[in-house]
């Protein structure tokens, strides 16, 4: 389900973050629904592998940057080692990523992924440091009809260091869909009836 917030009431990403964490912990609550979370792509990211220069923009490698909320095992991925998101990836807390198997295997064959750090750059901002936390099964990603290696390169950053206006919500559920769905929508109303 897209949630798209605007207004005054979700101007700042703390609104925005606890609005998404409550519907999330709601959702979770519900009969209907074994698991819940946010699980939205933020589009292509070039990144930078530690202790390893680049010359140009163009050779830094990419993948598909997605937010994600916390989660003991993240939706429709598997965990293939470490752990997915939890309280330690606050706001303030380590700043962390999970990548996805592909990508740790293209990147770290030998030592593994746990543990190394990656740099995130993006034009105009201060490149950004996190340290690998986990590796999840693979997932193709965009709108590519053509897969390749890099179809399913994934770095996952959690909600809560990069709160988001427009995310979508993503179930795993019991029984029949439309009484999942209402289900959704009878926990957004309560969220915020205006919604």
């Amino acid at each position: 389900m897209p949630v798209e917030l605007s207004g005054d009431a979700y101007d700042t990403p703390q609104e925005q973050l606890r609005f998404h964490e409550r519907l999330v912990d709601q959702l979770r609550r519900s009969q209907e629904i074994q698991s819940a979370a946010v699980m939205q792509e933020a589009g292509e990211v070039r990144f930078a592998l530690d202790g390893v220069e680049y010359q140009r923009e163009k050779d830094y490698p990419s993948a598909t940057l997605v937010v994600a909320s916390e989660a003991p095992q993240p939706i429709g991925l598997k965990l293939v080692e470490g752990r997915f998101f939890d309280s330690r990836d606050r706001e303030g807390g380590m700043r962390s990523a999970v990548v996805s198997a592909s990508m740790a295997k293209a990147y770290w064959p030998v030592a593994g992924a746990l543990g190394q750090r990656i740099r995130i750059v993006q034009e105009g901002v201060e490149p950004e440091s996190r340290i690998v936390v986990g590796v999840v099964s693979d997932a193709r990603r965009g709108d590519l009809l053509k897969t390749t290696a890099g179809s399913f390169f994934s770095l996952y950053v959690p909600l809560p260091q990069l709160p988001l206006a427009e995310a979508t919500i993503v179930v795993k559920h019991y029984g029949n869909a439309d009484s999942t769905r209402s289900a959704i929508y009878r926990t957004l109303e309560s969220v915020d009836p205006y919604m």
